[in-house]
């Protein structure tokens, strides 16, 4: 029960690490939504790929027999990502839940058998968060973390070798745009989190003046303590809302300086592929089926970036 030191923290290896141990009893389980989540991943150069021959076939070239086959399969493709995408969450989701269960279950255990020097030295409301609150927020931040890593990472080793089969020298060019992105979003990340966890902290307190307050609330009324109570509870609800606040805002200012940072390189990549285009007469289907490519790949790498923040 001795959760608060780092490692406690959603967001750090020895927590995902801990967790692994509890996915024994559902390796079968997981082996499934690993597999749905890689071939989640890999239909996404399926987009780009059909993007090519609908504008070539279909628009340029006036073969409406070739418009169909691409768009049936552009349907199908997307059918086939719903269900990959259903699967691997749902099937996520539900070893989620038996291990917040497990980890519950045991930490209950746990503190049953605890010395009576461990309550003295924590209240009862920081216990009472760890079990209904952090319990959940660790095992989600874990989850997504997995989802990410596995999905994110096949995408992105697609997308960029389709993108390199496509146009290599041009494709290069995306890692102008990567480094930036890449540091913005460790940076932003490193706040979020460390807002989280303070976060954490605070909704323990908050639980433990709101039990103290309806426990006692004989002693406040006859001590005319009410006032005391109302400014320290509202003292805790505010400073919640603020690391909130400080949550929302540095997620937005994350987007909004990764997205002027794209918008002024994939410009400067959109001439210099227009240019190549039309020196080596590529057809409009080849150029924006390149540029699909590119376009799916920033948003991954960029939660791969977030995910891999220590």
């Amino acid at each position: 029960m001795e959760s608060s030191h780092p490692a406690s923290k959603p967001g750090s290896k020895e927590t995902y690490l801990r967790l692994l141990s509890y996915l024994k009893p559902y390796l079968m389980q997981f082996s499934v939504t690993i597999a749905a989540m890689m071939l989640l991943g890999l239909s996404e150069a399926g987009i780009p790929a059909l993007v090519k021959p609908i504008l070539d076939g279909g628009f340029v070239e006036k073969d409406i027999d070739s418009l169909k086959i691409s768009l049936a399969l552009l349907v199908l493709l997307f059918l086939l990502r719903g269900v990959l995408l259903l699967l691997s969450k749902g099937m996520l989701g539900w070893i989620s839940g038996k291990i917040v269960l497990d980890l519950r279950n045991g930490m209950f255990d746990l503190l049953l058998n605890l010395p009576t020097s461990y309550y003295d030295r924590h209240s009862s409301g920081s216990i009472m968060s760890k079990v209904t609150y952090n319990v959940t927020m660790v095992t989600a931040a874990a989850t997504e973390t997995i989802m990410t890593l596995v999905k994110d990472s096949v995408t992105v080793i697609v997308l960029l070798a389709y993108a390199l089969y496509l146009n290599w020298q041009l494709t290069l060019s995306i890692f102008i745009i990567f480094p930036p992105i890449i540091l913005i979003a460790k940076a932003f990340s490193r706040r979020v989190r460390r807002f989280s966890h303070a976060n954490q902290d605070s909704i323990g307190e908050m639980t433990h003046v709101l039990q103290e307050s309806i426990k006692g609330h004989k002693v406040v009324k006859i001590h005319n303590g009410r006032g005391y109570e109302q400014q320290r509870f509202h003292r805790i609800a505010n400073r919640i809302r603020q690391f909130q606040q400080k949550v929302i805002l540095a997620g937005a200012g994350n987007t909004a300086v990764v997205e002027m940072i794209t918008a002024i390189s994939v410009s400067g990549i959109i001439v210099l592929s227009t240019l190549y285009a039309i020196k080596e007469q590529q057809s409009v289907g080849h150029l924006l089926a390149f540029f699909t490519a590119l376009g799916l790949t920033l948003s991954p790498a960029k939660r791969l970036a977030s995910a891999l923040q220590p």
